[in-house]
């Protein structure tokens, strides 16, 4: 009773706070459309945080409230639904399905036990380098989706001898590993998440003669900077639930027992597996692939301008296409995956997705981005390492509630010009920026990692938020020292100086 009374405080104060903020507050005089976004905006944070309606039907919020107000019309706020980046989840996670179906996720499993330990830091602690080592060579999302059947077949296993109560913990912090593993992976290599690959885009948009930042370049800046965060994961997710986990070592033969019991491969195993590895080797190497001295041609150049029309979610479709075609022999007369399995398949994520893209675009639509910018400029000149911080500390927790690679696209521009009024390096503040676009761990809706270990109702959002939060303080300080250490180096220049090449 008490929870249901608390979810309807929380219900009224989420529009109510909206309709104080447009009577009362103007942001930007002259234009009401700021200040209307900005109480969208927190309405929706309002509601996503306190849990006082299902998370999907907050993110339908940007389909009834923009075209109300004037902020974006009913055609384009709903295209922003169901993108090509939909898709790419959809098809992920119709091979993730796939894995599970088959049973793959069992080995998976299993092997990973056997690789590290059955204990349960030693299980985290392999979940956690599994998943971020995925995540260097394919979207997060996939790299989520692929992981967490293997998860939840060990804790099924593991509550074979324990209660799940007892087990409960552990689960929390195999699931958050995995969401959080798959975002800190994804910063460490050009190719790991999109966001980075904005960024390149963006960086010779604005500036044609900035230099190349290269594939190696990148790495050498943020695979370090993945390592010790995903260290850092290991040890706050070990330091907030595993010390109430008493269950000890477990028997690692059991395992081995039950892995041999498994036999060979079936066919439809080898099938999903060697749909899996193609897509993945498809990602990696559909566009060129720049490595320093040698550039690694993509498979896409063959198609001459036709690979303009390719893009990641084409790859995940064809995969999930002809998993939905091959015939089984596990069972006979169907296909591997059919259309009555993807009743599985958690569209109410598919919304909350949309949700957060909308609210991007709302922002940058409506002016409310601008102002942000503007804010940002009248801080004066301050340090570097003071300035590197705001910025970091602003991304980490942007993204929270906006789509990742959205922000950045609409932030990179702001602190490109942020850095020529400074005169910095335009590289000192975009680079930051876009590591910490991908480090948003508080929130099911700041990354798809996140709302997919949401959506296996065994993580609640005050978990995450309250385990998030102390990533994001770490990762928005470590991603600081990072650029004013070894980046200055790497990067190929003085990130202080504003360089011939941005003038």
């Amino acid at each position: 009773m008490e929870s249901q009374s608390r979810r309807r405080l929380w219900f009224w104060l989420g529009p109510a706070v909206a309709v104080l903020l447009c009577l009362c507050v103007d942001i930007r005089p002259g234009q009401p459309q700021v200040t209307q976004m900005a109480a969208v905006a927190a309405w929706m944070a309002i509601w996503w945080l306190s849990e006082a309606v299902e998370l999907a039907v907050t993110a339908l919020l940007p389909l009834v409230l923009f075209p109300f107000l004037g902020l974006l019309s009913h055609k384009d706020v709903g295209l922003l639904y169901l993108d090509h980046n939909r898709f790419l989840f959809i098809g992920s996670f119709v091979v993730a399905l796939a894995l599970e179906r088959v049973g793959l996720h069992q080995r998976i499993a299993l092997q990973t036990v056997l690789l590290f330990g059955a204990s349960p830091r030693r299980l985290l602690l392999g979940f956690l380098l599994a998943t971020g080592f995925l995540s260097f060579w394919m979207a997060n999302t996939a790299a989520t989706m692929i992981m967490i059947p293997p998860v939840l077949a060990v804790l099924g296993k593991l509550e074979e001898n324990h209660s799940k109560e007892e087990l409960k913990p552990l689960g929390v912090a195999l699931l958050l590993a995995v969401a959080y593993a798959a975002s800190i992976g994804g910063v460490g290599t050009l190719i790991g998440t999109p966001t980075n690959l904005v960024l390149v885009r963006t960086l010779h948009k604005v500036y044609p003669a900035a230099p190349e930042l290269s594939f190696v370049r990148w790495m050498l800046l943020a695979a370090p900077l993945s390592a010790v965060m995903l260290l850092a994961a290991w040890g706050v997710l070990s330091f907030l639930y595993l010390r109430r986990v008493h269950v000890g070592a477990v028997d690692r033969q059991q395992f081995r027992e039950e892995y041999h019991q498994l036999g060979p491969p079936t066919y439809d195993q080898k099938v999903v597996l060697v749909v899996a590895e193609l897509m993945a080797f498809m990602w990696i190497f559909r566009a060129d692939v720049d490595l320093g001295s040698i550039t690694v041609g993509g498979w896409s150049g063959v198609l001459g301008p036709k690979a303009d029309f390719l893009g990641d979610s084409t790859v995940a479709m064809l995969a999930a296409l002809v998993l939905l075609l091959v015939p089984s022999r596990a069972r006979p007369g169907r296909t591997i995956m059919t259309w009555g399995d993807l009743r599985d398949l958690p569209w109410g994520i598919v919304l909350l997705l949309g949700g957060g893209l909308a609210l991007a675009s709302g922002f940058q639509k409506s002016g409310l981005s601008d102002w942000c910018g503007e804010t940002l400029q009248h801080l004066g000149r301050p340090s570097p390492f003071h300035l590197a911080m705001i910025v970091c500390f602003l991304l980490v927790f942007l993204t929270e509630f906006t789509a990742n690679t959205s922000t950045v696209e609409l932030v990179l521009p702001i602190l490109a010009a942020l850095a020529a009024k400074l005169h910095y390096n335009p590289l000192f503040l975009m680079v930051p920026a876009t590591i910490c676009a991908s480090m948003g761990f508080m929130m099911p809706a700041g990354t798809p990692p996140n709302a997919i270990v949401f959506s296996t109702g065994r993580v609640s959002v005050w978990q995450m938020a309250t385990t998030g939060i102390l990533l994001n303080i770490t990762g928005a300080v470590l991603t600081t020292v990072a650029i004013l250490t070894w980046g200055r180096h790497v990067l190929g220049a003085d990130l202080l100086l504003y360089p011939p090449w941005a003038r």
